[in-house]
């Protein structure tokens, strides 16, 4: 009994010791890991901010003012009419702009002739958007025009001092060939080198007109842009074959290139000529096939004019047809040295002297041609682009110079309606302010003259505040909500009174503030803060907005306990706050500088 209590002992002590090692081992655990986090643990610094709503609502217009005292207002006629009807009677209350007398017209008709100042103001300005509009499709037309002689210009240029390059060997390789021309069959089997030289010359030519168009090989193929897609576009399968045609050209000159310069025997030097005939004719041919196929080719103004197509197809033609110099003269000089090659090889024929003087003069012929030829094609191309430069130059100074003439009109179309705006509205006589009608002095029916008084109004208060502000502030305020009035440290609260509609000799608006408590001290200054009237949202202060660049602004805001730089577009800047084009979020946090 005692040895199995002692064993429940020694277990219950083991576990009791198991179970506090355990409790102290988690709780060491925590204490240092709770130690460890807040040693990681960084504080973040956050800054004084600002939601954009709260930022909105305080903006105000504040403007000085000068307290004065109300006095009674007298209204009398600017013109001589007749009243058709007075809509209010005396000790009425009435509000600033208020209609109490009606006039009607008895003389000239205001509402037509503002009808029609408004309708001549509305085509000044149709007429304006519209010219501008064509004046700038004329420049950007003379623009692409001018760019595409310049191109053109240039190409002439290029392709002139190719072809008369060209010239110049041929006229140096018939001179050279004259000078050894020889009756002997050793003159006319030294002389395949040369012929064998003229072919390879001749295709060459025919090989990189036509490898710059279709782009088989992989030179041509890299200098390619949109034009391929241009060619040929009307029969695909007529673009294959002739570049089949034009690798199996590439194929023959190699074969030729392979030819001996100088044949041994007789049998050798006639065969191989044979073959220079034979394989100068597939390269006229080919110079057809892209005659053909440049015809069907599709013309794209800015990418593969239709006059680049003419221009190649002409190239090909003065290669493949014997009208040009240079084709006669190849073709005739093969020939002529292939019947030579035959007829040496039974006597000692006298016609090939004959045939170099031709060659000879065929080249020199050849090479004044070609020279007077690309010379009028460079000075017609240079006449072009001067002319394009001189239309695009015209175009764009007298653009100005018409669009100042519309704005004229426009100016004197928009006074004419202003005018005529100004002399009906005073059909309708109106309180000048928010008073009582102290007295009506004419009667329904009655004519009236210029000067002649119509009502009075008579103030209820004895101060107010007289502020001046510019056309462009008259647009920002609230003329029906209060205004903050600071005056002698005191902060004041009172209302908008009126407004005058039409602004003085110094362009500037007379808003009176009526004060909702009394100042004994008249003719103080006070400042008056007006409301806003603008979108939710869309007013900052301008020393919180920083400029990037001419069209780019940014502000600095916070959010996920960062400051981060938000980008906004700016309608325009007025006075110590910017107007932006888009509303902000109205809870976006911005960090006051």
């Amino acid at each position: 009994m005692s040895s199995s209590w002692d064993k429940s002992s020694s277990l219950v002590w083991w576990l009791w010791f198991v179970l506090m090692f355990w409790v102290f081992f988690w709780a060491f655990y925590y204490t240092g890991l709770s130690h460890s986090y807040q040693e990681d643990k960084v504080d973040v610094v956050v800054p004084n901010t600002v939601s954009v709503s709260e930022y909105s609502n305080q903006m105000a217009l504040e403007k000085p003012g000068t307290i004065a005292s109300t006095q009674d207002i007298l209204v009398t006629a600017q013109a001589n009419w007749k009243v058709s009807k007075i809509s209010a009677k005396e000790w009425d209350e009435v509000k600033w702009g208020q209609t109490i007398v009606s006039l009607s017209d008895t003389i000239a008709s205001y509402k037509l002739q503002a009808d029609r100042a408004k309708n001549a103001l509305d085509r000044a300005l149709l007429t304006k958007q519209q010219t501008k509009l064509s004046l700038d499709q004329q420049i950007d037309a003379a623009n692409n025009a001018y760019q595409s002689a310049k191109q053109a210009f240039e190409y002439a240029q290029k392709m002139s001092d190719i072809s008369v390059r060209q010239a110049g060997v041929w006229l140096a390789q018939a001179e050279l060939w004259l000078t050894q021309a020889d009756s002997s069959f050793d003159t006319l089997r030294n002389s395949f080198q040369w012929t064998k030289s003229l072919i390879l010359s001749f295709m060459r030519e025919v090989l990189d007109a036509s490898d710059a168009l279709l782009g088989v090989t992989p030179y041509y193929d890299n200098l390619l842009w949109a034009e391929e897609s241009y060619i040929w576009a009307e029969d695909i399968h007529q673009k294959q074959d002739a570049k089949k045609a034009l690798l199996s050209l590439y194929e023959l000159r190699d074969k030729i290139d392979a030819l001996p310069d100088s044949p041994e025997t007789a049998d050798d030097l006639l065969a191989d000529t044979e073959l220079l005939y034979e394989w100068f004719q597939k390269s006229l041919d080919m110079a057809g096939k892209m005659i053909d196929v440049m015809k069907n080719s599709v013309s794209q103004e800015y990418t593969f004019s239709r006059a680049t197509i003419d221009w190649n197809i002409k190239y090909f033609q003065l290669l493949q047809v014997g009208t040009f110099a240079k084709a006669q003269q190849i073709t005739s000089t093969v020939v002529q040295y292939k019947d030579q090659v035959k007829s040496s090889l039974s006597w000692e024929g006298t016609l090939w002297q004959e045939s170099a003087n031709l060659a000879q003069e065929n080249a020199n012929l050849v090479y004044e041609n070609t020279k007077a030829q690309t010379e009028n094609s460079v000075f017609n191309a240079e006449i072009a682009l001067k002319n394009a430069k001189l239309n695009l130059d015209t175009l764009t100074q007298n653009r100005d110079v018409q669009l100042w003439l519309i704005d004229n009109a426009i100016v004197d179309s928009r006074i004419a309606y202003e005018t005529a705006l100004t002399q009906y509205n005073k059909l309708q006589v109106r309180s000048p302010v928010s008073w009582v009608i102290g007295s009506i002095l004419v009667s329904e029916g009655q004519e009236i003259w210029v000067g002649t008084q119509i009502f009075k109004v008579s103030g209820t208060k004895k101060q107010q505040i007289e502020v001046y502000i510019t056309a462009d502030e008259y647009k920002y305020i609230q003329k029906d909500k209060p205004v903050e009035i600071t005056y002698q440290d005191q902060l004041l609260t009172g209302v908008i009174d009126a407004i005058s509609t039409i602004a003085d000799r110094t362009n500037l608006f007379k808003a009176t503030v009526q004060m909702d408590t009394d100042i004994q001290l008249l003719w103080d200054v006070a400042k008056v803060k007006f409301p806003i009237q603008v979108a939710e949202n869309t007013l900052l202060p301008l020393d919180q907005v920083k400029v990037l660049n001419e069209n780019e602004w940014e502000i600095t805001i916070w959010d996920w306990e960062s400051k981060k730089q938000y980008p906004i577009k700016i309608r325009k800047t007025r006075w110590d706050f910017v107007e932006l084009q888009e509303a902000l979020p109205s809870n976006l946090k911005l960090v006051i500088k």
